[in-house]
């Protein structure tokens, strides 16, 4: 399939709910979510989270070496792999690559679920507007994924989610919840479908 053919079926399945999708194409799509990154955008910690201290003092994920500061640039894929550990949800050693490596590995686990919708993002200068904004998700259960997982923690009923932005064909997060309400997150979105 083309780079941008998964892109463009995720918009048919969005807008058309008869749009069929076969086990090769969903296959495919899966694929193509699981080599996604996330944004290269930088910026210092104190930006990206209006509660920076939380973070200072943990460990840089991609300089172990290096403690954060509200100073430090992070990448988008360093801060989410810095706010999932600091939740709990990885190994406090876990590394951003090995973070990234639990995500492509749930995504592409045969348990993993296809969810396709339109979510409803905050955009404007001031945040308080919404448009709606093609999204591609991937529930996998953490306790049959187990063995493929190598730093996230594995807990019962919890399910790893990753979210893909059709638009900037980048992934928007990756993180674990309970497995209803990962389903009531993606169920949110306006002309939602899911492919087992």
């Amino acid at each position: 399939m083309p780079k941008d053919k998964p892109d463009e079926k995720i918009r048919k399945l969005i807008a058309d709910k008869a749009e069929p999708l076969d086990p090769g194409t969903r296959g495919e799509i899966i694929q193509h979510i699981a080599r996604a990154r996330f944004s290269d955008r930088k910026q210092p910690l104190a930006k990206w989270e209006r509660v920076g201290p939380t973070y200072v003092g943990r460990r840089h994920p991609s300089k172990p070496q290096e403690t954060l500061a509200l100073t430090t640039v992070l990448d988008c894929a360093e801060f989410h792999a810095t706010k999932h550990i600091a939740k709990g949800e990885w190994a406090p050693d876990t590394t951003t690559e090995e973070y990234l490596d639990d995500l492509r590995a749930s995504i592409s686990h045969g348990c993993a679920i296809l969810d396709v919708g339109d979510a409803s993002i905050r955009c404007g200068n001031s945040m308080d507007t919404t448009r709606a904004a093609p999204r591609a998700g991937v529930r996998t259960d953490m306790t049959q994924a187990h063995s493929t997982l190598k730093k996230a923690t594995k807990l019962h009923g919890r399910v790893l989610l990753t979210v893909y932005a059709v638009d900037t064909k980048k992934l928007v997060t990756g993180y674990q919840l309970e497995a209803k309400s990962a389903e009531a997150t993606v169920k949110a979105w306006a002309n939602h479908r899911a492919f087992p």
